[in-house]
């Protein structure tokens, strides 16, 4: 019985706290999958159509550039280092993935050169307000409504909770398109998670869903 209510509450506040963009970005896509853990195999193989993905451009060809192309709108290559972009230009990716780059003037400097070689942007848990859409496409946020606590997801702090709310509700307003990452298990949870996601404006995704 706790645990039932405990789910209840949980749920509400999903879905009722934090700002509210009242209308979607004009770039934000409706379906969106970050498939970095993939092997290229797996990728070629997959089933399911998103608008958006983000992949490693590891062993990629221009031939499975192709085969991605079929099951998605727009290829953002995932970048983690401070390396130049080439392979994204190279095999005409849409954008590039930016996350654990932690040095502010080598991320500025990257997506500097993204923008100088027309390639879009998505940052990743950074909560920098960027100037506007032709600087940073989207902002990916990971964990804002749970946390991982020994080997489960448990309900995020409030304080962290909220001020990640407003984050992505001030990006909004620049029109950058705003991204959730989650992976709780629970399908009560996730299907709070999914409608604050809708009433907001904000593409979730969540790998553990099959």
């Amino acid at each position: 019985m706790y645990k039932k209510i405990l789910t209840l509450v949980l749920c509400a506040f999903f879905v009722l706290t934090g700002c509210s963009s009242k209308t979607a970005v004009k770039s934000q896509v409706s379906t969106y999958a970050v498939l970095t853990k993939k092997k290229k195999s797996e990728l070629l193989k997959m089933k399911k159509h998103y608008d958006l993905i983000v992949v490693r451009s590891k062993g990629l060809t221009t031939e499975d550039m192709k085969v991605l192309r079929k099951k998605s709108k727009q290829i953002y290559f995932y970048m983690s280092s401070k390396k130049p972009h080439h392979k994204a230009e190279e095999l005409k990716a849409d954008g590039i993935f930016i996350s654990k780059i932690n040095d502010a003037d080598a991320l500025d400097a990257l997506i500097k050169e993204a923008n100088q070689n027309k390639l879009k942007v998505i940052v990743n848990n950074r909560e920098t307000v960027y100037k506007n859409s032709k600087m940073v496409a989207g902002v990916n946020q990971t964990c804002m409504m749970t946390k991982k606590q020994g080997k489960k997801y448990v309900k995020q702090d409030t304080e962290v909770s909220t001020r990640l709310k407003k984050y992505l509700s001030t990006c909004q307003e620049k029109g950058i398109a705003t991204y959730l990452v989650e992976y709780t298990k629970n399908t009560d949870w996730r299907a709070s998670i999914n409608a604050y996601c809708k009433k907001h404006h904000i593409t979730y995704y969540n790998p553990t869903i099959k």
